[in-house]
């Protein structure tokens, strides 16, 4: 008979771990093009504050089910529940995120830097350095973009709610 303290406690893990993945995988594309990017200006770090919004949803979580973990009248399907819902946001996360690091890292083009004569002469046999650039419309279309890649993550944190209900 599986420990439904133990089950919870995997939950919380899950839950935590997943969801901070699903960020960090956001974060680190989002953070890249914002690093890099001169020509959007604030609106490039929007994909980033979407990305952490993901590691909340698993701490809110993680913490409701850590609370559930020393609870004495939970039996074998609470567990199971508070696996499930563990599971829940956190892979919704971890997709949610992915999503958003795919979607920003194939969205951004380049565009070849100016050089002087003298420079094409030495780098004419290598590859032009290029700085990445997002469209004027950044704000209006990709924002929504990013923000219906983040639902996901939402629509997990909803189902593992439920599920903690």
């Amino acid at each position: 008979m599986a420990n439904p303290q133990l089950m919870t406690g995997l939950g919380a893990a899950l839950s935590i771990f997943l969801s901070a993945s699903g960020a960090a995988s956001g974060s680190a594309a989002s953070g890249t093009f914002a690093l890099q990017s001169s020509s959007t200006g604030f609106a490039s770090f929007i994909p980033i504050v979407i990305s952490g919004v993901l590691a909340i949803y698993g701490a809110i979580v993680g913490v409701i089910l850590s609370h559930r973990m020393f609870d004495e009248k939970l039996d074998a399907s609470d567990g199971y529940r508070h696996l499930c819902s563990g599971l829940a946001v956190g892979l919704a996360c971890l997709v949610s995120g992915s999503g958003i690091a795919t979607f920003v890292s194939q969205n951004t083009w380049v565009v070849p830097q100016k050089r002087s004569d003298q420079e094409e002469a030495l780098l004419s046999s290598k590859a032009l350095p290029t700085t990445p650039v997002m469209g004027a419309k950044f704000t209006i279309k990709m924002g929504l973009v990013l923000v219906f890649l983040e639902a996901i993550g939402l629509y997990g944190l909803i189902v593992s709610l439920i599920l903690v209900g």
